[in-house]
């Protein structure tokens, strides 16, 4: 009785120990199994697709620099163009520093006193210039004459804005009133027709008429 039991004990001692070293190999060979199947199923789904998205981001990325090139894209006589510029501006320059480090000091100086009373000569002209607009522009508000009629008046000084506003004003008026009378001896001028308002037509294409318009 006891050698039977242990004799089954033994066996069954074997089989246990046979059992784990299955398991062992089971569990040891799993994960290789595991990564296999895996990248199987990520080749199938997963890694096709990823695959697919990095092929046509490629070609998205080629097409758009394709595209970039061929907006960037320049002719030869361009390239000749823009290098000839950039030599003559570099010639210029040049030129232009040789000069200046020839000059003394006091040269120097007096050349920079130059540059900033012609920019203030040159900004003071331009405030004058639209302060007589300004005048002018009223003026002729005020008196009833069109307002587009300060476009050709001559604004290098006051006197000369004052010599041109009442020459145009004058030129107007004569025009306006040879209009007039034309049209009360039944000719109306062309394009005007029967309108009520004809002398503010009158006076409106007189207007363009001495703006050259």
């Amino acid at each position: 009785m006891d050698g039977t039991t242990t004799m089954q004990g033994a066996e069954q001692e074997v089989q246990n120990t046979a059992t784990e070293t299955q398991g062992q190999q089971t569990a040891e060979s799993t994960p290789e199994k595991v990564s296999a199947l895996q990248k199987f199923i990520n080749g199938l789904f997963g890694g096709g697709k990823e695959a697919d998205g990095a092929e046509s981001e490629k070609k998205e990325s080629e097409a758009a620099a394709e595209g970039a090139a061929e907006e960037k894209s320049f002719t030869q006589a361009d390239v000749d163009a823009a290098i000839e510029a950039a030599k003559q501006q570099w010639l210029e320059e040049a030129a232009e520093a040789e000069r200046v480090g020839k000059l003394t000091p006091e040269e120097k100086a007096k050349e920079e006193q130059e540059k900033k009373d012609s920019e203030i000569a040159s900004l003071r002209s331009q405030l004058l210039q639209k302060e007589l607009r300004e005048n002018a522009t009223k003026a002729l508000e005020a008196d009833g004459f069109p307002v587009g009629l300060a476009d050709v008046l001559d604004y290098s000084n006051r006197e000369r804005m004052e010599a041109t506003l009442d020459s145009t004003t004058k030129v107007f008026k004569d025009s306006l009133a040879a209009a007039i009378q034309s049209r009360l001896k039944g000719r109306t001028p062309e394009g005007l027709g029967g309108a009520a308002s004809a002398e503010n037509l009158l006076r409106d294409q007189i207007a363009k008429n001495i703006r050259g318009l």
